[in-house]
This record gives C-alpha cells, sequence and structure tokens, in this order.
C-alpha cells in the first residue's frame, strides 16, 4: 500500500514519538529498581548488620568485664568498675536489639525475623547468667571467684557464643542481601543505559529517514516550479 506524503510523515514523526513514550516508561520502571533497592540498602540492609556487628561488639566487652568482675573478688573498687563498664556494655546490646526489632517486620527473609526473636529470648539470661557469676565470686571469697569461674566457663560461656553466632549469622545475612541488591541496582543501571542509547538511536534514525523524504520532496516541487 502506497502512503501520501502525510502519511509518511506522521508514520515518522509517530515512531519518534512512541521510541521516546516507550523509553520513559522502561526507564522509569528501571528507576522505580533503582529507588527499591536503594532504600532497602540505606534503610534496612545497612542498619541491621551494624546493628548485629555492634551488639556482637559489645556483647564480647560485655563478657570481658565479666571476668573483670570475678577475678576482683571482695574488692569493691574493682568490682564497682568492672560492673560500671558490663552495665554499659549491656545498655549498648540492649538498644542494638531494640533497633532490630524494630526492623525485624522489614525483613524479606523468615529465618532471620526468627534470629531476632531468639536473641529477644536469649540475650536476657545470658545477662543475669553473667551478673550471677560476678555476684557469687563477690560473696564467696577466694573460693567464690574459682567457682564462679568455673560456672562462667562451663555454662555461661557457651551460651554467649551461641548468641554471638546469631548475631554473626545476621550479619552475614544482610552482607549478602547488601551484594544482591548492589547487583540489581547496577543491572538497572546498565539496563536504563542501554534503553537510552537504543532509544536514541531509533529517534535519530527516524528523524533522519523523515529529514531526507521532505529534502527529497521539497527539491522535487522546487523541481517543478523551476520547469
Amino acid at each position: 500500500m502506497k502512503l501520501k506524503v502525510g502519511a509518511k510523515l506522521g508514520l515518522g514523526f509517530g515512531i519518534v514519538l512512541l521510541t521516546f513514550v516507550v523509553s520513559g516508561v522502561l526507564n522509569y520502571m528501571r528507576l522505580s529498581t533503582i529507588r527499591e533497592n536503594a532504600e532497602k540498602i540505606t534503610r534496612l540492609r545497612i542498619p541491621t548488620m551494624e546493628a548485629a556487628r555492634v551488639a556482637a561488639d559489645r556483647l564480647d566487652y560485655a563478657g570481658n568485664k565479666v571476668r573483670q568482675g570475678i577475678l576482683s573478688g571482695t574488692d569493691p573498687v574493682r568490682r564497682a568498675a568492672a560492673q560500671k563498664a558490663f552495665d554499659d556494655g549491656w545498655d549498648v546490646v540492649d538498644q542494638q536489639i531494640a533497633k532490630l526489632d524494630e526492623l525485624a517486620p522489614r525483613f524479606t527473609l523468615q529465618e532471620n525475623r526468627d534470629r531476632v526473636a531468639k536473641l529477644k529470648e536469649g540475650l536476657p539470661k545470658v545477662r543475669r547468667a553473667q551478673q550471677a557469676t560476678i555476684d557469687d565470686a563477690a560473696n564467696g571469697g577466694k573460693d567464690g571467684v574459682l567457682r564462679a569461674g568455673n560456672e562462667y566457663t562451663d555454662k555461661v560461656t557457651p551460651v554467649v557464643d551461641e548468641n554471638t553466632k546469631v548475631l554473626d549469622d545476621l550479619a552475614q545475612s544482610f552482607d549478602k542481601l547488601i551484594e544482591e541488591n548492589a547487583a540489581e541496582l547496577a543491572a538497572a543501571n546498565n539496563g536504563a543505559l542501554w534503553t537510552m542509547v537504543v532509544s536514541t538511536l531509533v529517534a535519530l534514525v527516524a528523524g533522519i529517514v523523515v529529514s531526507l523524504f521532505l529534502s527529497r520532496k521539497i527539491s522535487t516541487a522546487a523541481g517543478y516550479q523551476r520547469g
């Protein structure tokens, strides 16, 4: 079917317009993906990973202060210093667990929500057990120090290690999720770039074709007029 001049021009401009519309829609979808992944990384993944790592670090710090408190025995000055440091460490742990509890409903993996629930249940028991060993050492003289040290090593330390592992597993899980989100961001950026390149080339080709067609028609019309 032979198209008239107006139809050919309309088709050419229509191709250009359609190209930009399709490009705009595709880029909007990719930008939405980029925005979603960026928000996950900055508002969920990184805060969760940092909270888990800080909590693990402070839990280890508090454990060191427990040993210091046990060795203080009945010395009130040394025990008071150890007790204060112990309480300060646990205050930070509690703050970080509160952050994790606030973020947990937004987790995509059930296993990570379960980890936070396990920490909420297990860590208060750890603190009470640690405090009990400090108190036992303070009340029992040299035998108390030895008894508290054995109690801490045999019964409390394994529970501390278990909760530390949960925190480490949580941090590693979110580290992996951050890597996945970063890969999705890179793919979306590359996709948006290629969409822009292809749409620009298509629009350029269509524009050149329309320009050549118009030039030929104008030249033909001018030739007729001179003739």
